[in-house]
């Protein structure tokens, strides 16, 4: 898979969906589908770098809170749909909050464990791959938990197996562990009075699969989970898989 972070100065957790194996021994298409943490850290440089993927759709899961500090740049070309991922989340799992007392990581787990479910961000997300306005790129602050949870539906409905996905889930605390993110630092303080919190600021490989297996209890299969949630029928997870993978 291409590891894009050591491009930029500032953007965070930027990766490749691409160069992942399906179940079926098929190969996720490159520079079609990416992902990252915060773009409103972009230098000039890095602006410069998302200019040259020649995006054409950028999805921000973040809280307005958090687009109001750092707005995303802006690209030619490129639509930016600002859709918060957490409005059906029981916890907004933007832990950069100052009311830490309703955080646990019990409740943060459950939170990501809801984002699947009705979630307009993920609509959005899967209608523009559905009708292939891509490059597209989608991120959050952290791009671990609301966009890490994004990566996993679509690699779902690409056909990549559960273990896979969780592998490609947990590249991300390589990436914060290599260099430290400026949303780093806050969530660390806001954090410190938490039992356990140091475990928030990483992908969390139990919210992951409790999410998966949310869905599965819920729907009983991923096909029907797409079909329910998104629309998307088996034959249109066909056409998708065929123009994504090869």
């Amino acid at each position: 898979m291409i590891q894009t972070t050591k491009q930029f100065e500032a953007v965070c957790n930027f990766r490749d969906l691409g160069g992942i194996r399906t179940a079926d021994g098929r190969t996720v298409r490159h520079r079609q589908l990416y992902r990252s943490g915060e773009i409103g850290y972009a230098t000039i440089h890095d602006k410069m770098m998302l200019e040259k993927l020649e995006l054409k759709t950028i999805l921000d899961y973040r809280d307005l809170a958090e687009t109001f500090v750092y707005p995303p740049p802006t690209l030619d070309g490129t639509e930016l749909l600002q859709i918060s991922a957490t409005t059906n989340a029981s916890l907004h799992v933007n832990p950069s909050v100052d009311d830490t007392t309703c955080i646990t990581v019990d409740n943060f787990i459950e939170a990501c464990a809801q984002l699947p479910f009705h979630n307009p961000a993920y609509r959005a997300l899967m209608d523009r791959i559905v009708h292939r306005d891509v490059p597209l790129l989608q991120f959050c602050t952290a791009g671990k938990d609301r966009t890490g949870i994004g990566v996993a539906l679509v690699y779902l409905l690409l056909g990549v197996d559960e273990e896979t996905i969780v592998a490609d889930f947990l590249q991300t605390n390589q990436a914060i562990a290599e260099k430290k993110p400026l949303w780093y630092t806050h969530w660390q303080h806001t954090l410190s009075s938490i039992e356990h919190g140091e475990t928030l600021l990483y992908a969390n490989e139990r919210a992951l699969r409790e999410a998966f297996c949310r869905i599965r209890k819920t729907y009983g299969n991923y096909e029907r989970y797409f079909y329910e949630e998104f629309n998307i029928s088996t034959d249109m997870r066909t056409h998708v898989q065929q123009y994504y993978l090869k």
